[in-house]
């Protein structure tokens, strides 16, 4: 199966992945670990097992003049214009609900203001003990287990607003869904 994209980048991490197949001294260039790894992975086995080759250029935003002249195939013209739609179409289904959004925004700027307000605590703490001349140090909860039950708490209520969080990184998580991390 021939891939066919307007995107350079998808050209370009194609080949890239192709060519990090055969060639043990290329590299994936960090595709398999970015924000879309999931779908260049995907990619990546797709090419393996030859059901596609790596992805060829078409014009982006062709017109039907440049179709008539003969500088763009009607196959690439009609490919990319269903795309196209095919793209907003995914779009719209994929968008958070505004009120949704909102409500993460509000819940990120809450938690950002308690790590400022623990951080400025903890900074006082410390000078206090510098000027007692004594040791602190930061400790782990006394109760990991409420520590895993709240993080799953969380983890349950951002699943039932439609959210599947996955681990990409330390301390990053993507959601399969929106692909938000």
């Amino acid at each position: 199966m021939q891939c066919m994209a307007d995107a350079s980048y998808v050209v370009n991490g194609t080949a890239v992945i192709s060519e990090a197949l055969w060639n043990p001294v290329a590299k994936e260039n960090n595709l398999l670990r970015g924000k879309i790894a999931d779908l260049w992975t995907t990619a990546k086995d797709s090419i393996y097992n030859e059901r596609q080759r790596p992805a060829e250029k078409v014009t982006s935003h062709c017109t039907a003049g440049q179709v008539a002249r003969g500088e763009v195939p009607f196959e690439n013209y009609a490919g990319n214009g269903i795309a196209d739609v095919l793209a907003k179409i995914a779009a719209r289904f994929s968008a958070i609900p505004k009120e949704e959004g909102e409500h993460a925004e509000n819940i990120k700027t809450l938690a950002f203001l308690m790590s400022v307000r623990v951080a400025i605590i903890e900074a006082k703490v410390q000078k206090s003990l510098e000027e007692e001349q004594l040791d602190w140090e930061v400790k782990l909860a006394s109760n990991p287990i409420l520590m895993r039950q709240a993080v799953a708490s969380v983890q349950g209520s951002l699943k039932q607003n439609g959210h599947d969080l996955v681990h990409v990184g330390v301390n990053r998580t993507r959601c399969r869904n929106c692909h938000k991390t």
